[in-house]
């Protein structure tokens, strides 16, 4: 019998991941139930962020490139998007967080989950982000 490589191990491994989600996906459509709740990596980020989750990491005196990584392994993200999420919350425009569908989603969440503060809080960006893209529409 041959030994399996490192690399065909990773592969099988990788093939058996992908025929695991293609089921699952297949079980939602046919029992209209999903087995979980597929949120982005934004969506993931914000989620953590409303409920308070993130607050030690982002005070703490660690360095940026410590914080993405700790946030990237919590959430289990990619480091680049968790540097560049953290980086985005110091500023005024927020244009991989703050989009419709990202906001449409954490209202949805929070709500159906019970957590009344931060969906009121989404509520309130969702319609900035809305009104905002409707004037931007009318001057057109």
């Amino acid at each position: 019998m041959r030994r399996q490589t490192a690399m065909e191990g990773l592969v099988q491994r990788f093939r058996t991941s992908e025929m695991e989600n293609r089921i699952a996906v297949l079980e939602e459509h046919v029992f209209k139930t999903p087995k979980r709740l597929r949120g982005t990596e934004a969506q993931r980020f914000l989620i953590t962020l409303y409920l308070g989750q993130l607050d030690k990491i982002i005070q703490s005196s660690i360095s940026e490139k410590q914080k993405s990584l700790t946030v990237s392994v919590m959430l289990d993200i990619d480091p680049d998007n968790a540097r560049k999420f953290l980086a985005e919350l110091g500023k005024k425009e927020k244009y991989r967080l703050h989009t419709e569908s990202n906001y449409t989603f954490l209202v949805q969440f929070f709500t159906d989950n019970g957590h009344k503060e931060p969906a009121e809080e989404a509520d309130r960006i969702l319609i900035a982000i809305q009104n905002a893209k409707d004037e931007k529409n009318s001057k057109k």
